[in-house]
């Protein structure tokens, strides 16, 4: 344990660099979900600021997910996301849900194809995080605390429309366009959104996010 504690202090970036990469690639080769768990954390301790840990959360929250433990994925969604200042109520009623809906509706209202063309792009670190992290949220929250998606949703499309738009943005206004489907039965603007959707996918060059993206426009 001295070993890697000292090993953190003298070769911090190197350390951080390697454990991120290491756990990454535990996770996409399908490796044990204990290990890579066992090795995001000895990043989340070891991590001198925010900013630092989040590319471990992310790692962390898709191996509770692909492991089964989504209820712990949630967890650690929302320990994370209240770190980064975006907190979660522990109770959701309709009215939450019908609010945070509503005012994202209303910034989509303004929004066309050619806005996109020239939206700016997110350029701060942290908040690029920020969208990582809600994004590989998205699905847990959807299994396991399907109250919560609409808030992270919507949480997505304001910090979109605060700091500009990133790969993650597309993905943000196709999931809105789902809710707006099948919470609301809004056929229409759904199907608006997800062309909003698949050009945002075009402006910010997220080729691998294309089926997503598609997926609210064309079923």
């Amino acid at each position: 344990a001295s070993k890697t504690i000292n090993y953190w202090k003298e070769h911090y970036n190197l350390s951080l660099s390697l454990s991120e990469e290491y756990a990454h690639a535990m996770f996409v080769k399908g490796g044990d979900s204990a290990e890579i768990i066992e090795c995001v954390n000895e990043i989340i301790d070891n991590a001198r600021c925010l900013e630092d840990s989040c590319k471990a959360y992310e790692v962390l929250i898709l191996a509770l997910y692909s492991s089964g433990k989504k209820l712990m994925a949630v967890d650690q969604a929302l320990t994370i996301l209240r770190k980064l200042n975006y907190p979660f109520p522990s109770q959701v009623d309709r009215q939450l849900t019908t609010d945070a809906m509503e005012t994202t509706r209303e910034f989509m209202t303004g929004l066309s194809i050619d806005d996109l063309i020239y939206y700016p792009l997110m350029t701060d670190e942290l908040s690029i995080q920020t969208m990582k992290i809600m994004d590989v949220s998205l699905m847990t929250f959807y299994k396991a605390a399907p109250a919560l998606l609409p808030l992270l949703v919507s949480q997505m499309i304001a910090l979109t429309s605060k700091r500009g738009c990133c790969n993650e943005s597309a993905t943000a206004f196709a999931a809105f366009a789902f809710l707006e489907m099948s919470l609301l039965g809004h056929f229409d603007n759904a199907y608006r959104i997800g062309m909003l959707a698949t050009s945002m996918l075009h402006h910010t060059g997220a080729s691998k996010l294309m089926a997503p993206g598609f997926s609210p426009v064309y079923g």
